[in-house]
């Protein structure tokens, strides 16, 4: 992205009045240090602290009032520059993390959709939307009149609750699907964030030796795997019951129902796994 004027001379007043180098200019203002090369030769910056040019002091009689503003508003426009560049290296940091912290979903669902979907706070009100086209769909099939949102509002109100404390629960669809190991990874899917279910099977994922292995391919693909870890009971989307010392009670499922629904009586692939061990090697 080209440099504004403002973030160059802020640069300029660097280099030539603080003698700072290139690179700690390129730094402080988020751009390389061959950027800011350019822009001084472009511009013909001279290092005054180099050539020994001290700026003449103004007569205290001739200081006009705004002196002190313009300093303060140069010293706002810098810091300025400084936390968009730190909240710059925090976002990139967040996106190179090989999990992603899911413990809001949990705790507070409703919540956690509105803030992380592209839609907002219309993300609830476009899918009441929906449903209510749903029914006046259904009811004309049936031949029966559809109902008018002007005169019924309270039907888009009950959609709306409905649909905030259907997801408020935890989801545990595995009465519908066949046990099976199925490990829940996080990925974003047109703006929405998604969990997809994984088959972790080593005539699927060509597993050389662990569960990890086949976890780490994934992640390179721009999964994330979640924390907490989710049950890997096909269907089943609850968070890995933990002992007090914070380690899995069961294998890494929720319950000792779902692990024997899919690993029988043999020895998990799960067993032992930690989230950490998985990560350590994630590059």
């Amino acid at each position: 992205m080209a440099a504004t004027r403002r973030i160059k001379n802020i640069a300029k007043r660097m280099h030539e009045e603080e003698g700072m180098s290139y690179t700690a200019i390129g730094k402080e203002v988020g751009y390389s240090a061959v950027a800011v090369s350019k822009w001084s030769k472009e511009e013909g910056w001279v290092k005054l602290v180099d050539t020994g040019y001290v700026p003449k002091e103004p007569a205290i009689e001739d200081t006009p009032a705004p002196i002190m503003e313009r300093s303060d508003s140069e010293l706002r426009e810098r810091l300025a520059i400084l936390e968009a560049r730190n909240k710059q290296l925090e976002d990139e940091n967040y996106e190179l993390k090989p999990t992603r912290d899911l413990e809001g979903m949990f705790t507070d669902r409703v919540n956690w959709l509105t803030e992380n979907t592209p839609e907002g706070e219309r993300y609830w009100l476009n899918r009441a939307e929906a449903e209510y086209k749903k029914v006046n769909k259904e009811r004309a099939l049936q031949g029966l009149p559809g109902f008018d949102v002007k005169q019924h509002p309270e039907i888009l109100d009950d959609l709306l609750v409905e649909l905030k404390t259907k997801e408020s629960m935890h989801i545990d669809n595995s009465a519908l699907e066949v046990a099976s190991r199925k490990v829940k990874l996080y990925i974003v899917r047109n703006g929405m964030p998604t969990i997809e279910q994984i088959p972790m099977e080593n005539q699927i994922n060509n597993m050389a030796g662990s569960l990890a292995d086949g976890i780490i391919r994934y992640t390179r693909k721009g999964f994330k795997l979640t924390n907490p870890f989710l049950c890997p009971r096909a269907g089943c989307f609850k968070p890995a019951t933990s002992n007090e010392f914070n380690k899995w009670m069961y294998d890494g499922y929720c319950t000792e129902i779902h692990r024997a629904e899919v690993e029988g009586e043999q020895s998990s692939p799960t067993a032992g796994l930690q989230t950490r061990d998985v990560l350590s090697g994630v590059s």
